[in-house]
């Protein structure tokens, strides 16, 4: 079973003890109007999934949307990527390397997102 299903199921729960407590206030309200009232929350539920996933798409757009060109200054980055390594308690590797030397595209690529991640943070402080 899944976190989801878990969640959904407890909710299951919540909302069956809650009908049967609304129905039991009513004193006369048969299984008719809880079936009924099971199905206006089922509604209300779908309605703000819905609207939640709709929200969620437009975030989405906005950000495919919007391109983002990282400039930086290489020499800055190798400087701060050294900084990183040397102040590390243990060295700093590259995963799954097979033994080989960073090339020049590896390098570029941890430069790149070196200045992304410095980029992300400034925004956040900004924020």
């Amino acid at each position: 079973m899944s976190v989801g299903d878990n969640k959904s199921m407890r909710l299951s729960i919540l909302d069956d003890f809650m009908i049967e407590e609304i129905l039991a206030a009513e004193g006369d309200a048969t299984a008719a109007d809880g079936e009924a009232l099971r199905r206006d929350i089922e509604r209300a539920e779908l309605l703000a999934r819905k609207s939640r996933l709709k929200a969620l798409r437009e975030e989405i757009d906005k950000e495919r949307s919007t391109s983002r060109v990282v400039q930086f200054d290489s020499e800055r980055m190798k400087v701060k990527l050294r900084a990183i390594g040397s102040a590390a308690a243990s060295p700093v590797t590259m995963a799954a390397r097979s033994g080989n030397a960073v090339d020049d595209d590896d390098l570029n690529g941890l430069l790149e997102d070196l200045a992304e991640l410095e980029q992300d943070s400034e925004a956040r402080d900004n924020e």
